[in-house]
């Protein structure tokens, strides 16, 4: 029992003294990898005092809670030869929401202004804003602003420029229709819902709807003389559409449905 032992506390050194001669070789392979360059390459060293001394140039101390407080009054700390560095808060910031209230709260105003107002009607959709801006001209601060009008059928693109209405134009339908924006697709799901949930008992309450922007199939433009989406609704997201119906979110009417 005790020569077993013995063997075998032989046999762990051994093995323990061959596996540190390998380490060994290559450790001292790896370095000499890490020390040697390529014929022709200059060998690189690392000057620690320049970073030092920038590092050292804003200073702080490690509160007890944990949190660095840093000596200058400044926030944040303005890196040297660097000026107006400004501090990025995050997408869901409190900053970034209440520019977003402030731009829907300027739509708001623009599109209950005199002028724009008897444009748009009670019923209309705002679809986004596009900068003029160009490579060409990056100092232009004009913007313009895209509705759709459902009470009026038709889309009303008005240009701004630090909050001053420069121009308005009115494009009727059958020219052209931006696409749909969130609350028309909404909407015309929830009528297309409605026709069906009288037409066939309930079944597609529990159902997926979509929407897109119809096009039609003669015509130059291919849009149609009104705001009419396709609208599907389908039991699981990727399955085939089960009821289907074109509606008109001008005239607030179904033009076509059909069960497939």
């Amino acid at each position: 029992m005790h020569t077993y032992q013995n063997t075998d506390a032989a046999f762990v050194n051994r093995l323990y003294s061959t596996f540190g001669a390998l380490l060994a070789l290559a450790t001292g392979l790896l370095l000499a990898l890490a020390t040697s360059a390529p014929a022709g390459a200059q060998q690189r060293t690392y000057d620690s005092s320049a970073h030092t001394e920038k590092a050292q140039h804003h200073h702080g101390k490690l509160q007890a809670n944990g949190r660095f407080e840093s000596d200058h009054d400044q926030w944040p700390p303005q890196p040297r030869g660097i000026e107006a560095v400004a501090f990025q808060e995050s997408a869901t910031s409190l900053d970034e929401a209440l520019a977003n209230t402030a731009a829907q709260e300027a739509v708001r105003i623009l599109a209950e202004s005199t002028p724009i107002a008897p444009l748009l009607g009670e019923r209309y959709s705002f679809l986004g804003r596009v900068s003029l801006a160009s490579k060409e001209n990056q100092h232009d601060t004009r913007e313009v602003l895209t509705f759709f009008s459902q009470s009026a059928n038709r889309t009303v693109e008005v240009t701004v420029d630090d909050g001053e209405i420069h121009a308005v134009e009115q494009i009727t339908p059958e020219v052209y229709q931006p696409p749909l924006a969130t609350d028309e697709v909404q909407a015309a799901v929830a009528l297309a819902r409605n026709h069906w949930l009288a037409a066939d008992g309930g079944r597609v309450a529990s159902f997926k709807g979509f929407g897109i922007l119809a096009f039609r199939d003669e015509g130059d433009s291919g849009f149609y003389d009104s705001r009419v989406v396709y609208v599907t609704f389908h039991e699981h997201i990727d399955g085939r559409p089960e009821y289907i119906a074109y509606v008109d979110l001008s005239s607030k009417t179904i033009l076509e449905s059909w069960e497939e």
